[in-house]
């Protein structure tokens, strides 16, 4: 990429980094050699055209799922969803969906299951793909890849879902038992609902085998044998899915510093006593905090304060600083004007910490709670 566009391997590493190292044109030549367009807002969207996309590990699928919806709307709301295989023998190692998008926008995503899973869990209309299609010879996920980027740019014009992709139609014997068996393990394994696109009045299925309707019958699905992890040596898809899922979470836990963009550290003081440096640190992630509370806390402005440390009972308070606070210390008054009505308030009262609802005129407003903890006692 580097050598096509005349950059130093610094300069477009800083680019894609962020940071301002190359002129305008030659970003507007990458991101067009990319299948990327940039509105005068900075907003990025992709082109018209056909899009690869392949998720094959945590990082990527973490950023397929930080995109914005410029780039990839919100796919429950998305109506042309086409399943695709390859044939004559399907690749069970991988999912390849092509999602429609408005404006003759293509995209071919491609995951591998337990992947797939993660995102059937965010948007559940994947579980229902509206039209069955395969790649048409000699085409297949490997060539087109790598073909991309070759005197050519990374995604390919939008006829080319003409000549890529072709439906199933009538195929022989031994290809059609094939793609009943492997309809039934989809149904089993990634529930997927496959009566809408495959039809034994299609002659997909032939209507003599013994798997031509097992497919569209969701209790027949559930009663396959399902895998055994210790006769097969290997985890069940659903478990593999659920491991995938924590280690992707748990990667983002360890970026140094919460600064990944959706996660955030707070620091844990304690409400008794004097005390000004933190006795803790929290990390919280975006779907905990949500939107608004995730930027305070990058900004620095949240801090928990824990009642009756070490005791088997009491709470913590998530509280709002005052904006320019100090990050160790006692704060400054958060005073300005009257608290809001029925909101929860840290305050300093005689001298001490303490939570109240009703303010008086003598004490030092610190911040506001927007969120309390509380530990119940243990019972055996």
């Amino acid at each position: 990429m580097a050598r096509r566009f005349g950059l130093s391997r610094s300069n477009l590493m800083g680019l894609l980094s962020g940071l301002t190292t190359v002129g305008p044109d030659k970003v507007d030549q990458l991101l067009a050699w990319s299948g990327l367009e940039q509105a005068p807002d900075t907003t990025l969207s992709i082109l018209p055209g056909l899009h690869l996309w392949k998720i094959a590990s945590a990082r990527e699928m973490d950023a397929f799922f930080a995109l914005t919806p410029a780039l990839l709307p919100d796919p429950s709301i998305l109506s042309n969803i086409e399943l695709i295989l390859d044939l004559p023998m399907i690749d069970e190692s991988r999912v390849h969906l092509l999602i429609h998008l408005p404006d003759d926008r293509h995209i071919l995503l491609s995951s591998r299951p337990d992947f797939f899973r993660l995102m059937q869990d965010r948007w559940p209309t994947l579980n229902s793909p509206q039209h069955l299609q395969c790649f048409r010879p000699p085409y297949t996920l490997q060539k087109l890849i790598a073909e991309s980027g070759r005197n050519a740019p990374l995604y390919r014009p939008s006829a080319a879902v003409q000549t890529v992709f072709s439906p199933i139609g009538a195929v022989n014997g031994v290809v059609a038992n094939h793609i009943a068996d492997w309809a039934v393990r989809a149904r089993q394994h990634l529930h997927l609902d496959l009566a809408r696109c495959l039809s034994v009045d299609d002659q997909v299925i032939p209507a003599n085998s013994a798997s031509s309707t097992a497919f569209l019958d969701a209790e027949t699905a559930s009663e396959s044998p399902p895998l055994n992890p210790a006769r097969d040596n290997l985890l069940a898809p659903a478990d593999i899915a659920c491991s995938q899922a924590r280690q992707l979470l748990t990667r983002r836990l360890d970026v140094g510093g919460g600064a990944h963009r959706e996660i955030c550290d707070i620091p844990l003081f304690l409400m008794e006593g004097h005390h000004d440096y933190p006795s803790g640190m929290i990390r919280m992630d975006l779907a905990f905090l949500g939107a608004e509370r995730l930027a305070l806390g990058k900004a620095q402005r949240l801090r928990f304060y824990q009642e009756n440390r070490g005791t088997a009972e009491g709470a913590c308070w998530l509280v709002v600083m005052a904006d320019g606070a100090p990050l160790c210390g006692h704060p400054g008054s958060f005073k300005n004007g009257k608290p809001q009505s029925g909101s929860h308030h840290l305050v300093r009262r005689d001298d001490h910490l303490q939570i109240t609802k009703t303010p008086e005129d003598s004490d030092t407003w610190i911040g506001r709670v927007v969120g309390r903890f509380e530990a119940f006692p243990q019972v055996n």
